[in-house]
């Protein structure tokens, strides 16, 4: 693992809990250890081979604020953003301004402007992760964790994630 980043993408593809008593079936449930591992594997040469493609591909902040909207607006909201109506007007100030400090993460934040990022999907992505990771206030480091593993910021992660992924899908 490189960052939480890595981490993030690597469990919403994962429901990898294993455990092994110490039984008779103990060998089989080890062989079946095994090929699960196996395929976790998979998933993470497969977050690799996303990962570099997302470096390669150079997006404007108009296609920023698409992946921004995209993933943070449901679907009555971004109908009435393509018939004309402005994003301040379609969805709450909160959310608003939400989809302005993720944009500011994007611009500038540290992972977003290394020279592999900036311009890039993986910026896109990044930013929003440090959004969720850095910008976002929690009530105490225990709710940021869980949160970050478990809740609506590792679920927000993933989405942001998925996006840059359709995204990529769509352009090309």
């Amino acid at each position: 693992m490189v960052c939480n980043n890595t981490l993030a993408v690597a469990r919403s593809s994962s429901a990898c809990r294993f455990r092994i008593r110490h039984t008779k079936n103990a060998n089989s449930r080890i062989e079946e250890a095994r090929q699960i591992l196996g395929i976790e594997e998979k998933l993470i040469n497969a977050f690799a081979m996303n990962a570099a493609a997302m470096i390669d591909f150079k997006v404007t902040e108009d296609d920023a604020k698409y992946i921004i909207a995209k993933t943070m607006m449901n679907v009555p909201e971004i109908e009435r953003v393509v018939k004309g109506e402005s994003v301040e007007k379609v969805v709450s100030a909160r959310k608003f301004n939400q989809m302005a400090e993720i944009m500011g993460h994007v611009l500038l934040s540290p992972g977003a402007n290394l020279p592999t990022a900036k311009g890039t999907l993986w910026g896109v992505y990044n930013g929003f992760a440090s959004y969720h990771q850095n910008g976002r206030d929690f009530k105490s480091n225990s709710d940021k964790t869980n949160s970050l593993f478990y809740g609506d910021a590792y679920n927000k992660i993933t989405s942001a994630y998925n996006a840059v992924l359709d995204f990529m899908a769509e352009v090309h």
